[in-house]
């Protein structure tokens, strides 16, 4: 499991687990997007940080290439809804499809919420499932009308905007929105100087 991993990075406002999945490929503005997935334990260890597994499963390649292909699909779907265009059919029926399968289904247990796979399901594709239904809930509900991209030049990380007057522009104001505002209050100061 990568270093990236780590609760601190998935600490972002507004976000769902199907927006948090995506950002498991970050900087895609940058010109050098940055793989987190980029072997089967990755997306085991991601699983497990969200709390979507708590059984130490180790991801398959063929389920790192779902998982990857599945992140892209929402992802897809996320900037047309944004975008206010069409859907693109591939994307869309991959994660229809995707959502239809196996999901993980919560129990109480002794020490709280659990969550499990039905009988004869992997964990890891059952977790796939339940990224996929979560985008189709989010996508296809009102929230998808409160669904942005972070303004930093540099992130791109999708966000549900749940401000009161629903401008929020960056994906946390404690990195990329005090990020570009440290910015450019030094550029303005070195103007003023110069």
């Amino acid at each position: 499991m990568g270093d990236w991993l780590d609760a601190a990075a998935l600490e972002v406002d507004g976000r769902r687990l199907c927006l948090d999945f995506t950002a498991t490929l970050s900087g895609r503005r940058s010109g050098s997007p940055v793989e987190h997935l980029s072997a089967p334990h990755d997306l085991s260890g991601w699983l497990q940080l969200t709390g979507v597994q708590a059984d130490p499963s180790v991801a398959r390649s063929a389920q790192l290439g779902s998982g990857r292909a599945l992140r892209e699909a929402i992802r897809s779907l996320a900037e047309s809804t944004i975008a206010g265009h069409a859907l693109d059919q591939e994307a869309l029926a991959l994660v229809n499809r995707m959502a239809r399968g196996p999901r993980l289904v919560p129990q109480l247990g002794a020490d709280g919420l659990e969550w499990t796979a039905p009988a004869r399901t992997g964990l890891i594709d059952a977790g796939l499932g339940s990224i996929a239904a979560d985008a189709l809930e989010l996508l296809g509900g009102p929230d998808r009308f409160l669904l942005k991209e972070c303004a930093s030049p540099t992130c791109g990380l999708l966000f549900v905007d749940r401000s009161r007057a629903r401008r929020r522009r960056w994906c946390s104001m404690r990195t990329c929105g005090n990020r570009v505002k440290t910015r450019d209050y030094r550029r303005r100061r070195k103007e003023r100087r110069g």
